[in-house]
C-alpha cells in the first residue's frame, strides 16, 4: 500500500505550492524540520504472501529508498533457457524511488534465486536481508512526525492507496483489539452499541489492558502518541469517522436510531476557511485510547465492505478519520489557541471492482 503524508500549511520560504512540490521531489529523507511538514512525502509497503500465494516467488527487493521489481517474466525464460544459460537480468528489473520503503514480508520468502533480488538490510551490506518493518517502525517513520506538527498547529493529512488485498487496512488500523460488535462477546457489545456507550462505559475491562496492541496500526498509534503528547497540556482531543461509498458521505459512529442498514448521506458543506466539511457528522471528544479503539470497532462495524477475490471481507469505500487538536494558549504570550487537524484516510482498492469479483 503507498502512504503518502502532506499538509495545508504554506512553506517556510513563503513559496506557492510548485515550490513545495519541488522540495517533495529532492529526495530529502524524513524527519520533523519545517520543510518536511509542507511536503509530500511518498512510500510503499511490501506485505506477506496470502495463504494463496504461499507458493509463488517473491518478486520485490528494498534497500534504502529503492524499491526493484523483477518482472515474472525472467522465471519464464529462465526455465525456458536452463539455469546456465546467460540472461541479462537487468532487462527484467525496474527501479522505483519512494522516501521510505518498509519491508514487511515474510522472512522464510527470502529465498530468491537471483541475489540482486533478495530483499537487502536498509543501509547494510548486499548479501545482508532488509530488516522487518513492523506497525512500531511504520508509525515511527510516517505518523510521529504528523504528531509533532500537529503539537505546532500543523494539519497533515495520511492516505492509504492500493489494490484489494494490499495491505491498507491492516496499516491503517491493524489489530484494535476490540471485537466487532455483531460478533464479540457480550461486554464487547456493550461497549460500541453507539458512542455515547463507548465512551462512557465504566468497565474498559473488556478490552483488556489499555496498553495498544502489539499489531495496531497507525491510527490507534498517532491517537495514542497524542494523548501522552497532551499529558499535562490544557488540551481537547475530538474524533469523527466517515466514509465516502457511491459518492456520498456517510457517518461511521452515528448515534443510532432509525434503519441502521439505509442511513441518510451526511451534507457537505464548504467555508473559506475550514474547507469542505460536514456540519451533522459526529464529533467525539476522545481522552484515551480505549476510547478511540471503541469508536473503531463501532466504525468498522458499520464500514460498507464486500466480498473479492482477493478478500473475503474487502473495504468498498473510503474511511477517513479525523483527529481534532486543540491546545490553550502555552505562555502569558500566547493570545491564540492552537487547532490542528490529522486526516487518516484508507482508500477503497484502487482497481476496477470487475476485475476483483466484487459482489
Amino acid at each position: 500500500a503507498g502512504l503518502r503524508r502532506g499538509s495545508r500549511a504554506t512553506s517556510p520560504d513563503g513559496s506557492n505550492g510548485n515550490g513545495a512540490r519541488r522540495r517533495a521531489n529532492s529526495g530529502a529523507k524524513g524527519g520533523d524540520s519545517g520543510d518536511n511538514l509542507t511536503r509530500v512525502r511518498v512510500a510503499v509497503r511490501c506485505r506477506p504472501f496470502s495463504a494463496d500465494e504461499a507458493d509463488q516467488q517473491c518478486v520485490i527487493s528494498m534497500k534504502e529508498q529503492l524499491t526493484t521489481v523483477l518482472d515474472p517474466a525472467y522465471f519464464e525464460y529462465r526455465e525456458a533457457l536452463g539455469a546456465s544459460a546467460p540472461i541479462d537480468e537487468a532487462q527484467f528489473r525496474r527501479d522505483f524511488t519512494f522516501d521510505s520503503c518498509f519491508w514487511s514480508h515474510e522472512a522464510e520468502h527470502l529465498n530468491h534465486p537471483s541475489p540482486r533480488v533478495r530483499p537487502r538490510r536498509q543501509g547494510g551490506e548486499d548479501d545482508e536481508a532488509i530488516g522487518h518493518a513492523s506497525q512500531e517502525v511504520v508509525f515511527e517513520e510516517l505518523g510521529r512526525p504528523m504528531v509533532n506538527a500537529a503539537m505546532k498547529g500543523i494539519n497533515s493529512s495520511l492516505f492509504a492507496y492500493g489494490q484489494t488485498g494490499s495491505g491498507k487496512t491492516y496499516t491503517m488500523l491493524g489489530d484494535i483489539g476490540v471485537s466487532n460488535p455483531e460478533e464479540g462477546n457480550d461486554a464487547d457489545k456493550a461497549s460500541v452499541l453507539s458512542p455515547e456507550t463507548a465512551i462512557n462505559d465504566p468497565s474498559p475491562s473488556a478490552l483488556g489492558e489499555s496498553e495498544l496492541p502489539e499489531h495496531s496500526g497507525v491510527i490507534p498509534r498517532i491517537c495514542d502518541a497524542l494523548f501522552h503528547s497532551t499529558r499535562g497540556l490544557q488540551a481537547q482531543i475530538q474524533i469523527t469517522f466517515v466514509e465516502v461509498y457511491n459518492e456520498q458521505l456517510f457517518d461511521l459512529i452515528r448515534a443510532p436510531g432509525g434503519d441502521a442498514s439505509d442511513p441518510p448521506p451526511l451534507k457537505v458543506r464548504e467555508d473559506n476557511e475550514k474547507g469542505p466539511y460536514a456540519p451533522d457528522a459526529t464529533l467525539v471528544t476522545v481522552t484515551n485510547n480505549v476510547e478511540v479503539r471503541r469508536l473503531l470497532a463501532l466504525g468498522l462495524a458499520a464500514r460498507t465492505t464486500a466480498a473479492t477475490r482477493m478478500n473475503d471481507e474487502s473495504s468498498r469505500s473510503h474511511a477517513i478519520f479525523t483527529v481534532i487538536l486543540r491546545m490553550a494558549p502555552a505562555g502569558d504570550d500566547a493570545v491564540e489557541s492552537l487547532t490542528s487537524k490529522i486526516h487518516l484516510v484508507d482508500l477503497a482498492g484502487s482497481e476496477r471492482g470487475n476485475s476483483t469479483g466484487v459482489r
